[in-house]
């Protein structure tokens, strides 16, 4: 995530930097004026998220960058923070909704809150143009239509469906205003192997944009959350047949997701290296804060659960996992995570999430390997010999499959 400064002053430049750097940025461009700047987020494209300028300076002022930013549609996801030292010069219609110029604007004199604070509206305000659901599946869920008709202050208000997977690449090229991606994953639980895997193969290219980096994902089940095939890549999980009420929590909390969003992704680039250094006493902290912005992020729990374990504290990673599997139970490291640590701790739990296990990830012949042994220590053969027969179906010669069944008593 890249800030780019523009103006035209070098003290001022440097004085935002070092703002900046407070606040945690850790890719800071910068640009003399507008048309360096015009040059500069075209190059970086990719990873400019937000362009702070001053309004006042030479060839370019701040306010025409704005408009000519706003055009240039690859970076329909760049927020932008307009620098003043006169509020009169901002017009309300530079921020008014539909398409603004603006996304906030800070008065000088300012100070390190007050960047911040103007940087998170500017942020939210971008999120919040991408106001279109793409709903892949052959049915709309009345509840959710009757919400996105409703005069609840959502920021999602039009839908596109579509109902092949196929048609998911050129659809999301096409919407410029994409805030979310609805499958419904009842749809497609009867397909054939090969269909599945495209529509993985897709989630996972689309997962790696910055568009869908952004994007929350909501996968729709029926009665049974087995029937969930796509659930990696989701961040909210509904059940088709909800009440209206749980609709309108799922909205609320897409709503929360995106205003919080910019904090969250700082905090992301603060704990990253906190974690490659093993300072886990300071990226616990940085995760209580992450926790504080967004409960239901199983990314996060996952995260906590890591540092428990390097803590040595069993009891809570295995419920931090635990609670990770619960809002995302198609994420394979928390399974890998608990029932190892369960195992030797709490076998009941070691059990229910080794069953669990070999439902979400029947083609994971190590996974299955590390739920055979458990079922193994509970005492059930029969369980333990359904699964190694299993592998060694598919997998003949695997060598700790094959020596796990030599243990078992006839």
């Amino acid at each position: 995530m890249a800030i780019l400064i523009v103006d035209d002053e070098t003290k001022t430049r440097e004085a935002l930097r070092t703002l900046l750097v407070l606040l945690g940025h850790k890719v800071i461009l910068e640009a003399k004026n507008g048309e360096e700047a015009l040059r500069v987020a075209e190059s970086e494209k990719s990873r400019i998220r937000m362009i702070v300028a001053d309004l006042e300076m030479p060839y370019m002022d701040g306010l025409t960058l704005a408009s000519k930013v706003r055009e240039r549609s690859y970076l329909d996801l760049t927020a932008f923070l307009l620098i003043t030292s006169d509020k009169s010069q901002i017009k309300q219609e530079y921020l008014e909704t539909g398409v603004p110029i603006l996304d906030s604007y800070l008065v000088k004199p300012f100070r390190k809150a007050g960047l911040s604070q103007a940087m998170s509206q500017a942020y939210t305000k971008r999120c919040s143009t991408r106001k279109t659901i793409l709903f892949l599946g052959s049915e709309v869920p009345k509840p959710l239509l009757d919400l996105l008709q409703s005069p609840q202050q959502f920021h999602l208000r039009d839908l596109v469906q579509i109902r092949r997977p196929s048609e998911l690449v050129e659809s999301v090229a096409s919407i410029h205003e994409l805030g979310a991606l609805f499958i419904s994953s009842t749809d497609f639980k009867d397909l054939t192997k090969d269909p599945q895997d495209e529509i993985k193969k897709l989630l996972s290219n689309f997962k790696k944009t910055q568009i869908g980096i952004i994007t929350p994902v909501v996968c729709l089940y029926g009665q049974f959350r087995e029937t969930i095939h796509f659930g990696s890549y989701s961040q909210f999980f509904l059940q088709s047949a909800a009440p209206s009420r749980e609709w309108s929590s799922l909205m609320q909390k897409m709503e929360a997701r995106v205003s919080s969003s910019w904090e969250m992704e700082i905090l992301f680039e603060e704990v990253r290296p906190l974690l490659q250094k093993k300072d886990f006493k300071s990226a616990s902290k940085v995760v209580d804060k992450m926790l504080k912005l967004d409960l239901n992020h199983p990314g996060i729990h996952s995260m906590a659960g890591d540092i428990f374990e390097q803590q040595s504290k069993t009891e809570e990673a295995i419920l931090s996992f635990q609670k990770a599997i619960d809002l995302n139970p198609s994420l394979l490291h928390p399974y890998i995570k608990v029932i190892n640590l369960a195992s030797n701790a709490d076998l009941s739990t070691a059990t229910k999430y080794a069953s669990l296990a070999v439902e979400y990830f029947p083609n994971n012949l190590d996974l299955l390997l590390m739920s055979s042994r458990v079922f193994l220590q509970a005492g059930d053969l029969s369980q333990t010999k359904r699964i190694l027969d299993y592998i060694l179906k598919n997998q003949p010669d695997h060598p700790g499959a094959k020596l796990l069944l030599q243990s078992i008593p006839c």
